[in-house]
């Protein structure tokens, strides 16, 4: 069976970190893993990509648009 984890972050660098290894060394590591961000600036996104993520990125410090 196929499965995607969708997790939404903002400026989680570390902690992102930290649950892409685990959910990477799971016995059965999901298919994909797409990173929503919201406009982190901490590298965020750049954890992300290293880790092998599919990284949504908005630019722009976590604010909605007006």
């Amino acid at each position: 069976m196929d499965y995607l984890v969708i997790l939404p972050t903002l400026n989680e660098r570390e902690g992102l970190a930290k649950t892409l290894d685990e959910l990477f060394s799971v016995g059965v590591p999901p298919d994909k893993i797409l990173v929503v961000d919201g406009g982190s600036t901490d590298g965020t996104c750049d954890v992300a990509r290293k880790r092998g993520s599919v990284a949504l990125c908005r630019r722009g410090g976590g604010r909605p648009p007006p």
